[in-house]
């Protein structure tokens, strides 16, 4: 998502779009690239719970600090003008451990959801954790299903991988998660809409 573009190009385009939210409201969704914050990473990344931000050393790592860090800076300034803002991550992601995203979860989103896109239809079970400053997000919550494949093959040494081939078809979230979301945007939106109308009027 930022990997590639040059920090200033990025907060032009950023700050044109973001202008418009001060005078139509909206809403900014980011699910920051999770492969390096990810448990089964760890043995490579070096993150833990005490050192979230990992081996800098290693150029992957470096990569998904520095897009979390410009994720989390495009989402404060969204936020400040006014738009309900999501950051989606796997359940056992390390990146809100990590600062920025420490600080961004306990000032900009008070409000957080665990859910499953297992059960939005998705082939594998999946939870994640969506935080928002919007308490409408819990309408995202769903229990996963019984039975369903997981992402990871666990050794008979106890060792856990991922598997690839699952876990790349995993990217992509379900069209029924894409249709609830799009539901609490457009319901926050039509009340906007309301009280912009209302203070116009009176």
């Amino acid at each position: 998502f930022y990997t590639h573009t040059p920090p200033h190009a990025m907060l032009r385009s950023l700050v044109g779009s973001e202008m418009c939210i001060r005078d139509r409201g909206g809403a900014v969704w980011a699910a920051p690239k999770c492969s390096s914050w990810i448990f089964m990473s760890t043995s490579q990344s070096k993150r833990s719970n005490t050192n979230p931000a990992g081996d800098k050393n290693v150029r992957w790592v470096r990569e998904g600090n520095e897009i979390a860090k410009r994720t989390v800076a495009l989402l404060m300034l969204a936020a400040s003008l006014g738009a309900f803002i999501y950051m989606e991550q796997p359940v056992s992601s390390y990146l809100v451990k990590a600062e920025p995203g420490r600080s961004f979860i306990k000032t900009f989103a008070q409000y957080s959801v665990t859910t499953s896109l297992g059960a939005f239809g998705a082939e594998t079970q999946k939870s994640i954790k969506v935080w928002s400053n919007d308490p409408a997000c819990s309408k995202l919550k769903r229990l996963p299903g019984r039975h369903m494949a997981t992402l990871t093959h666990r050794g008979t040494g106890g060792s856990v991988t991922g598997i690839k081939d699952i876990m790349t078809a995993s990217q992509a979230y379900p069209k029924e998660f894409g249709k609830t979301y799009g539901k609490i945007v457009a319901s926050n939106f039509h009340h906007y809409l309301l009280k912009s109308t209302f203070t116009q009027v009176f």
